[in-house]
């Protein structure tokens, strides 16, 4: 996230606050996108299929795991790597990354290192673009046919946003010089750029939504939304979306309309995966009369209704999603919940898992549990 620029003197307490808030309410609410290692410089990642033979491939992993069509891509070792249900490697060309921050829809996955200038694009484990940004990266997203956006921080500017063909060629440059960029999202169609900004020089902060169309000069629609300050959004592939905030998830029409709402009002949410059009899944503690410690998964769809939710009686410590399969990881195990809230399928780990993916079929998993990553069917 870039850094809101000072330029009232009157304004710099109010700015200096509302920026301490985001902070926290990114750290809170967006677990799934840290980017930091998971164990220790001398522990080895060990791959293996059900406990069986396995192979030694790094030394660290860092970020959490992605999905990428029938592939998840993980950083092991400071290298970026691709691996299949059956635990077999399919990158082939070297990618060393310090602090990854990585995006995928479908086959395509882009990659980048925060704050470095290096961004890839994969399909399916191979290197289809790479090129070098004129300023540092701070944020990279795809969709699912291969176009994506790369935020960099430029002089004079909080952030600017390239937005390239899958083809390596840049068709559109959108720059942010007042507000704090946040989150961004490329439609399916390959022909809109959304844009999540905090606007913190209010005295009731809140979220600047800008929509944009590569291919109309000047066509553009925007809207603020006062006291929810968004850390994430996602387009549907018909054209609505969703926005992730500290109040509240937010469900929008293509025209901008909202259509629904799930309101965080007097519940903890300690995860949230908005990143699939229907199953948009929140962890929240448990209920008020659950036991201490247990929790409790709801499913949503693109329009804000509920369509499933699960209970558990310890706490979610991870949750993704990979094709409307959803890895639930609770203690030593990892659930791989339907959408509609029912369990499909559940492993379990010989030590606390600390994060996981189910692979697209959800008939197998990676899971990351004491020091060592797993592929599990």
């Amino acid at each position: 996230m870039a850094k809101n620029g000072l330029k009232i003197k009157e304004l710099v307490i109010t700015v200096l606050l509302a920026l301490v808030m985001l902070f926290f309410v990114m750290i809170a609410i967006f677990q799934i996108y840290e980017s930091r290692s998971i164990n220790g410089d001398n522990e080895r990642i060990v791959l293996g299929v059900n406990s069986g033979a396995s192979s030694e491939f790094g030394s660290t992993i860092k970020g959490r795991p992605v999905s990428i069509g029938e592939y998840v891509g993980i950083v092991s070792g400071g290298n970026f790597t691709v691996i299949d249900r059956n635990a077999n490697i399919k990158t082939t060309a070297n990618f060393m990354l310090s602090d990854p921050i990585m995006h995928s829809k479908g086959k395509y996955c882009v990659v980048g290192d925060y704050k470095g200038k290096t961004v890839r694009l994969y399909k399916e484990g191979e290197v289809e673009v790479e090129l070098e940004c004129d300023g540092k990266i701070i944020s990279v997203v795809t969709n699912v046919n291969g176009f994506f956006a790369v935020a960099t921080e430029e002089t004079g500017y909080n952030a600017v946003i390239t937005v390239y063909h899958k083809n390596g060629d840049a068709i559109y440059r959108y720059r942010i010089s007042k507000n704090t960029f946040i989150d961004m999202d490329i439609s399916a169609n390959n022909r809109k750029l959304i844009v999540v900004e905090a606007n913190v020089a209010l005295a009731t902060p809140g979220s600047n939504v800008v929509l944009v169309e590569f291919n109309r000069e000047g066509a553009q629609s925007d809207f603020f939304v006062e006291n929810n300050l968004y850390v994430g959004v996602h387009f549907n592939k018909n054209g609505s979306f969703v926005c992730l905030g500290n109040k509240s998830a937010d469900f929008y029409r293509s025209d901008c309309a909202k259509a629904g709402a799930v309101s965080f009002e007097g519940r903890s949410l300690n995860h949230a995966d908005i990143s699939t059009d229907d199953a948009v899944c929140f962890a929240f503690d448990g209920a008020e009369g659950a036991p201490v410690g247990s929790s409790v998964l709801e499913i949503y769809d693109k329009n804000a209704i509920l369509r499933g939710s699960i209970a558990f009686e310890d706490e979610i410590e991870h949750l993704s999603v990979n094709n409307s399969y959803i890895g639930v990881a609770h203690g030593e195990v990892l659930d791989v919940v339907k959408p509609n809230g029912k369990i499909k399928k559940s492993f379990e780990a010989s030590s606390p898992i600390k994060c996981a993916m189910p692979f697209e079929s959800g008939a197998a998993a990676l899971i990351f549990a004491g020091g060592n990553t797993t592929v599990v069917r």
